[in-house]
Formats: structure tokens, C-alpha cells, sequence
């Protein structure tokens, strides 16, 4: 059943769609969001994420990397969505060899022991697209084999069919479906899977890698044997090592930390910056250390890039992160698509500015805890209210980021990011004079510093005052709203006692119409006033939206 057309598309939509009626039901019944709404809807995302992690498991194919896909969209998911989907990848379930051997045959169209002089019946690595064997040519040499999973092609055409529907429902029943781009997310997906399917191109990927790290000696891409790989099938040669998070391994090899996690940045900067192509899934189980301290980076499947386009925007960004001239990163930004033109500008740019002036100024060890906390909820509260997002061409590069800082942690827990960095920026800057007419980052920063700042610092001086009669204005204006709907509050319910005593004096004295219009009176009375709760409680609603 598993790879029954019908079946699959029916779990997976299925799935979708209880997911879809979960949460607008959630979102009727609390109107109001405060500390319990918050607890029970990270109750709801921990449920659903367990739903989809079985669902994935259970089927496999493009569950699992759609899954890889949404673990680093935290500008989509909520955290604790995100955090049940990491390992899911290490959750695949080996296929039988006899499976993998059919297939290896099929590709080779021979016996693969006219190749293979050995090869593990037991996969070293099983993920949801391919399986990785260790086996040996009969030149003597030592080589992983990776082989792909049996009507794994078939199952993701099925997949992207059901995820097709999925992302029709969400954009016209849902309201989150109109806030983000699906239709360019979806497209990313497709080509980046399809990629991975065709192991011909993790072949040219990992040569483009290669070549790239010819002569970087702290650097060893494994060696591909093109002669006997396909479209099914890579063979590459077999690298010993371990996981580079292994603290017990750098330990007994007398490797540096610290040393390690800056040469993690330099090789990833140098893809980021110089390369054009990044390894785009750089966990742990794809980045191995050697005894002498060498990195080894394998399993290119999932590569993505940078445009030609998006080159003098991300350099714009890079100065206005540099000279601080936060207008400057807000630009960058818009032009790069992560801001839709309803953005806020002086919000964002005070955001962005709040950010860098307690890294830059105060430094990471300096800042405390609950500064530190004060600082995130505000970040957060800030991107709910602005329409950010990541834009589907940068999906990979968000992910490949975001997995990247999580391995440096691992590495080194004390990692100071920016000085990690520093070098290979420095080498950048003095590379690209076009842009950055100064050399060395830092007499850049230190001199050019004050003469960028000193028009928007006078723009905001003199903008100082309007915001903060605007902010007293608007404060004001809610201060008599929200006087006025407990005022109103308040007559309607002493009229309502007032008639409640008129209706017992009546009945006292034995006056049946005197009774009837007290009680009509009483009852006005309360209508009135649940109105007029009614009209405060959105009227608060609403206030706690726009703050």
C-alpha cells in the first residue's frame, strides 16, 4: 500500500486537512492570546509535528524531505514544530539488500561482483532517497556505494501530487496560505528533489567541490569514480573519519576546537562568497573530521546557489550591517524579497538597529539573560506584526545557515561568530574594491563608521519629536476609547439592577405592568451591556494586534 498512488495521495491530504480544521478551530475558540493560549497551542504544534513525523516514517519519500525542507523555515513554523522535526532524517528504515542488489545489477547490467570484489549486505547511512554501502574494488580500493531506493522516483511523483493539492487548499481556505509565497516554495521543493534523484548530478556537484577545494589542503572532497556511477547509482571513494561534533574523538587527536569550528566558517564563507554553490545540508553525518584535523565534506545531493542578481543586493546588506547605516539593510532586504511593500520601515529599521547594538556594543557574553529574552520577544512580536518572509530562493540557503550555526555550537559552544568570520570577510573586502572602496574591514568600520551614520542619526533627531507626540497622541485617544466602553459598561449595569428592585417593589405591591416594564427594562438593560463587552473585548483584541 505504501506506494499505492491513491493511498499515499489520500495520507498525506488527509493529514493536511485535519491539520487545516485543527487550528481554525483553535482560532475560534481562543479569541484572546495570552500565556495558557500560547501553552495550548504549542500543545496543538507538538501534536500535529508528531502526526507528520509517524505519517513520514510510515511512508517515507517526500515526507522526509519535506520534512529536512520545513525544519529551517522557523519563518513558517512555530519552534516547537520545528524542534519535533529535527532527526527525522536518522529515523529512515533500511530497505532489504536483495532490494538494493536488484537494483545495483539493474544499473551495472552485470553481476556486481564483476565490479565489487565485497560489499556490506547492511547500509552504513540509510536516507529517505538513497542507502550507502562499503565495498571493495577489485583494484583493492575502498569505496562507498550509494544506491537508490527502489520506486523511490515513483513515490516522489506521487508525492508531489498530493503536495500539489495540499498547497491548493491551503491558498484558498487558508489565511496563512495567503500570506506566503506557496507556488515559489513549491517549485524550490520539486527542483531541488529532482535534483537529488539523478545521482549523475551529485556526481558533477561533488567534482564542481572538488575542483573548488583543489588546493586547500584543510579541506578533502572524496573522489568519484565516474566509470561506474549512473542515475541509480554513485560510487565514490570510502573516506575514514567521524562526525566533526565527536568531542571525544578531537580530544584523543589533540584537535582544537575551536580551530576546527574556524575552519567550518572559512569553508562555508568560501562557498557562500566565492563559489557561487553551497553544500546546502551541512549536518553533522555530512562534515567528518580526520585524525590530522582535516575536514571532509560529503553527500552533495542537496547543492543551491546564489544569482548573479541577488549579488549587489547581498553586498548592500553586508555594508549596511557593516557601517550600520540601517536604511541601508532595510533596502537590501526589500530588494532580496524578504519584505513585502507593506513592510514598516522606521519599525524594522529600529529593530535591526536594537539587534546589532547588543551584539556590536555589548558583545554576546556581555548581554544578560533576561535582557537577552526581552530582546527575542520583541524580535518576535515584530515579525508576526510585518509581513517578512523567506523568499523560496533562499529557502536552502536559510536552511544551510541555520543547520551550519547548530554544528558550529556543537563544535565549539563558545564560537564568537563574528571573529570566526572576520578573516575570510577581510579577504573579501580587499577582493571586491568596487563595492568597498576601503580595504580592511575594520579601518572601514572605525573610520567610515561616523560619516555614514551622520545622516540618519540627524534624520531620526529630527524625527524624534513627531514620533513621541504621535505615540502621546495615540495613547490618549486609547485611553478615552477604553474609558468609554467602561463607563457605558457601567450605566448598563445599574440599569439593569435598577430594574431587577423595580420588578421586586412591583411584585411586592401587586402592580403587574409596573412589573413587566421593569423586567423589559432589565432585560434592554443587559443586552446593552453585552454589547458593549462585546464591542471592548475586540476593541481590546484589536489594540493588542496593532502593539
Amino acid at each position: 500500500m505504501r506506494t499505492h498512488p491513491l493511498y499515499r495521495i489520500y495520507k498525506i491530504v488527509r493529514m493536511a486537512v485535519v491539520f487545516f480544521i485543527e487550528i481554525f478551530w483553535f482560532q475560534k475558540r481562543h479569541k484572546i492570546w495570552d500565556e495558557e493560549t500560547e501553552k495550548a497551542w504549542n500543545r496543538l504544534m507538538e501534536k500535529q509535528a508528531e502526526t507528520y513525523k509517524d505519517t513520514a516514517i510510515q511512508l517515507g519519500g517526500l515526507l522526509i524531505k519535506l520534512g529536512q525542507f520545513l525544519s529551517a523555515r522557523a519563518d513558517l513554523l512555530p519552534r516547537v514544530f520545528i524542534d519535533k522535526l529535527e532527526g527525522l532524517v536518522d529515523h529512515v528504515p533500511p530497505l532489504p539488500w536483495e532490494a538494493a542488489k536488484e537494483t545495483l545489477e539493474k544499473e551495472w547490467e552485470r553481476p556486481y561482483e564483476e565490479i565489487l570484489h565485497k560489499i556490506s549486505e547492511n547500509p552504513v547511512a540509510s536516507a529517505s532517497i538513497g542507502e550507502v554501502y562499503r565495498g571493495t574494488l577489485h583494484s583493492g580500493e575502498e569505496v562507498a556505494v550509494k544506491i537508490q531506493r527502489r520506486d523511490i522516483e515513483k513515490i516522489m511523483h506521487i508525492d508531489f501530487k498530493a503536495i500539489r493539492i495540499v498547497v491548493w487548499l491551503m491558498k484558498h481556505l487558508t489565511a496563512f496560505g495567503k500570506k506566503i509565497h506557496l507556488d515559489g516554495l513549491y517549485r524550490e521543493l520539486v527542483k531541488v528533489t529532482k535534483h537529488e534523484l539523478d545521482f549523475k548530478k551529485e556526481l558533477d556537484n561533488g567534482n564542481f567541490f572538488r575542483n573548488g577545494f583543489a588546493e586547500n589542503e584543510a579541506v578533502y572532497i572524496p573522489e568519484f569514480y565516474k566509470q561506474y556511477s549512473s542515475k541509480k547509482v554513485l560510487v565514490m571513494e570510502w573516506i575514514e573519519g567521524t562526525k566533526v561534533t565527536n568531542q571525544s574523538f578531537l580530544q584523543q587527536q589533540g584537535i582544537d576546537p575551536k580551530r576546527l569550528a574556524n575552519a567550518v566558517v572559512d569553508c562555508f564563507i568560501k562557498q557562500f562568497l566565492d563559489m557561487g554553490k553551497f553544500h546546502a545540508d551541512p549536518h553533522s553525518g555530512n562534515v567528518f573530521v580526520q585524525k590530522n584535523g582535516r575536514l571532509v565534506l560529503i553527500d552533495f545531493g542537496m547543492v543551491s546557489g546564489i544569482e548573479k542578481k541577488d549579488i549587489s543586493s547581498i553586498t548592500e546588506l553586508i555594508a549596511g550591517l557593516v557601517f550600520e547605516d540601517y536604511g541601508k539593510v532595510f533596502e537590501a532586504l526589500e530588494d532580496l524579497g524578504f519584505l513585502l511593500p507593506s513592510a514598516n520601515e522606521r519599525e524594522l529599521e529600529e529593530s535591526i538597529k536594537m539587534i546589532l547594538d547588543v551584539y556590536m556594543h555589548h558583545g554576546d557574553r556581555e548581554v544578560d539573560n533576561e535582557l537577552m529574552e526581552d530582546m527575542l520577544r520583541e524580535i518576535t512580536a515584530v515579525m508576526h506584526r510585518q509581513p517578512i518572509q523567506l523568499p523560496s530562493e533562499f529557502a536552502f540557503l536559510g536552511r544551510a545557515v541555520s543547520v551550519l550555526v547548530g554544528l558550529l555550537y556543537s563544535i565549539d559552544p563558545d564560537i564568537d561568530f563574528l571573529e570566526s568570520a572576520r578573516p575570510s570577510i577581510n579577504k573579501w573586502v580587499e577582493a571586491d574594491k568596487d563595492t568597498f572602496q576601503t580595504s580592511p574591514l575594520d579601518y572601514a568600520k572605525d573610520w567610515a563608521k561616523p560619516l555614514v551614520q551622520i545622516p540618519a542619526l540627524t534624520r531620526d533627531y529630527l524625527k524624534a519629536p513627531y514620533r513621541q507626540m504621535d505615540w502621546d497622541r495615540e495613547k490618549q485617544r486609547d485611553h478615552y476609547t477604553h474609558d468609554l466602553f467602561v463607563s457605558g459598561k457601567r450605566y448598563a449595569a445599574g440599569l439593569f439592577f435598577l430594574g431587577i428592585i423595580g420588578v421586586f417593589i412591583s411584585l411586592f405591591f401587586r402592580r403587574a405592568g409596573l412589573t413587566l416594564g421593569c423586567a423589559c427594562f432589565s432585560g434592554l438593560s443587559l443586552i446593552f451591556y453585552t454589547i458593549m463587552a462585546f464591542k471592548h473585548l475586540r476593541w481590546i483584541q484589536h489594540l493588542n494586534q496593532r502593539r
